[in-house]
């Protein structure tokens, strides 16, 4: 099993209300549709690690497990993962 981590940070203009609303909906349709995808998870850093002058790092943490790197990197050129990586 192999898991990929990415970590994520919205854009300036995005408010964290409105990346999370996408990343929950829109974008998480997108990613559960790529070929040999076996597990999806969505981390969200917590509103209260927000405060006046300061922000985390990342917004968000993705996990995607598939069987074997094989599996993952098919996944490189096809329609699905460009329609993920178009929509980030």
């Amino acid at each position: 099993m192999v898991k990929l981590l990415a970590f994520f940070k919205r854009r300036k203009d995005l408010s964290l209300e409105a990346f999370q609303a996408h990343w929950r909906g829109q974008h998480a349709e997108l990613v559960v549709c790529q070929a040999g995808l076996r597990r999806y998870v969505q981390n969200h850093t917590l509103a209260s690690s927000y405060g006046d002058n300061s922000e985390p790092a990342y917004d968000g943490v993705a996990e995607a497990w598939f069987d074997d790197i094989a599996s993952m990197r098919a996944n490189a050129d096809s329609p699905e993962y460009k329609a993920v990586r178009a929509d980030e």
